[in-house]
């Protein structure tokens, strides 16, 4: 014997609403200028060793980096920019150090302009300030000592490098690899191993993709948009 499906009609439905406490339909409403508060912190990250917490704050008119000692919560540090000048991008670099990035805005909804430059600060507050004119490609997660950043020094080809460089007094300490031509951006995990290289001539903009397998191997040409109509990007790296 075949069940039967019970459809409700578009009257019993309205019935049943009706019979809804009134609770039930309540709609909080929240005022419109909820919507542009200032959030209390942006970004959070602890410290590799769990003693403390890094979070970048919001003003009015700047970013502000603080940090907390975890055991009391008490502020240890913090960098407080000129007016307009925001901490975006922060890196616990070992348990004492921090390596952040700034960007300059010239009100509370524009786009923010990134400023070159790498800055540090140690979790006690001293010793901040630029480190390198640069930009870091790895924090090498097992060297507390340095990180890579990606360097103008280059070899016959004119095409930069990789170069570790200490996280506080900024000295770098030689090439650890080439990049294949001109205008490259290096790309490397968090060990320091540099695998890709996105790199473009200068007279176009199209991605020539190169790989290479270790710090010995040469460097292979794996895409080339001008001939595949493709970019490629490596994600999770």
């Amino acid at each position: 014997m075949k069940s039967l499906l019970f459809i409700p009609t578009a009257s019993l439905l309205l019935a049943m609403l009706v019979q809804l406490p009134s609770h039930a339909m309540d709609v909080k409403k929240y005022p419109v200028s909820d919507f542009y508060k200032l959030h209390a912190f942006d970004t959070m990250e602890i410290s590799p060793g769990g003693d403390y917490l890094a979070a970048t704050v919001p003003q009015e008119n700047r970013t502000v980096l603080i940090i907390l000692r975890l055991s009391d919560m008490q502020m240890t540090g913090k960098v407080v920019l000129q007016e307009k000048a925001h901490v975006t991008d922060f890196y616990w670099v070992n348990n004492q150090r921090i390596l952040y990035y700034t960007a300059l805005k010239q009100g509370r909804l524009s786009a923010p302009r990134n400023q070159p430059g790498i800055y540090g600060v140690n979790a006690d507050g001293s010793k901040q300030g630029l480190v390198h004119g640069g930009y870091m490609i790895s924090t090498l997660v097992q060297d507390d000592d340095n990180v890579l950043i990606s360097s103008g020094y280059s070899n016959q080809k004119g095409g930069g490098s990789a170069q570790r460089m200490n996280v506080v007094t900024g000295i770098r300490n030689g090439p650890v690899v080439y990049a294949p031509e001109q205008n490259c951006d290096l790309e490397a995990n968090t060990l320091g191993e540099v695998h890709f290289a996105y790199c473009s001539y200068s007279q176009q903009i199209t991605q020539r993709l190169f790989y290479k397998t270790n710090e010995k191997s040469s460097w292979e040409l794996i895409n080339k948009e001008a001939e595949t109509k493709q970019s490629i990007y490596i994600r999770g790296y």
